[in-house]
């Protein structure tokens, strides 16, 4: 699920099935190190990150997640984290 392209509420019932156990999942995954996690545990990562993402316009009461002066999606480049910046 991606938030942008998404209206608000098709985000919340997603937002509302992961909210009431975030606590349970942080404490799941703060068992791991962050650069060595078993991959149920990556996979639970990146769903918690995404429920961080829909957070931000469910929280702050946003009608919708169409913002005007964002920063151009297809100019977002994703790069693997360099062994430097772990250290």
């Amino acid at each position: 699920m991606a938030l942008m392209g998404c209206s608000v509420d098709d985000l919340r019932p997603f937002y509302q099935a992961l909210m009431g156990r975030m606590d349970e999942i942080i404490a799941y995954l703060n068992q791991f190190p962050l650069d060595s996690m078993p991959e149920d545990a990556q996979n639970l990562f990146h769903l918690a990150l995404t429920w961080a993402e829909t957070a931000h316009p469910i929280d702050l009461g946003w009608k919708t997640t169409d913002i005007d002066d964002s920063f151009p999606a297809n100019r977002i480049e994703y790069l693997a984290p360099s062994r430097a910046a772990a250290s």
